[in-house]
């Protein structure tokens, strides 16, 4: 498994949380590996109404930050994974 920093150990457990909570997944079924619409049934598409769209403004109120789903989006399918999530969002979370 990978290193995570302490940063992102904390946004790695709050993901499981919110990801757990919108897919009826048990939390310990979320792994950095997991693939969001292979695994989790989160199906990547900007649209307001989508699973992901709904995801994505859970994750910026929990975390107080203005995450831009563009760049998970634009990522390449087989990378479009929570470990990835886990990056952008603590990206963000340091911009602040």
């Amino acid at each position: 498994m990978k290193n995570l920093s302490p940063v992102q150990q904390q946004v790695f457990a709050t993901l499981r949380q919110i990801i757990a909570e919108e897919t009826n997944h048990d939390p310990e079924e979320i792994h950095l590996d997991s693939h969001l619409e292979d695994d989790l049934s989160v199906v990547v598409e900007p649209d307001n109404g989508s699973l992901f769209s709904i995801l994505i403004k859970k994750i910026n109120r929990s975390f107080d930050i203005d995450l831009d789903p563009a760049p998970f989006v634009d990522e390449s399918y087989e990378n479009q994974t929570v470990d990835l999530l886990v990056e952008l969002v603590a990206d963000e979370i340091d911009l602040q």
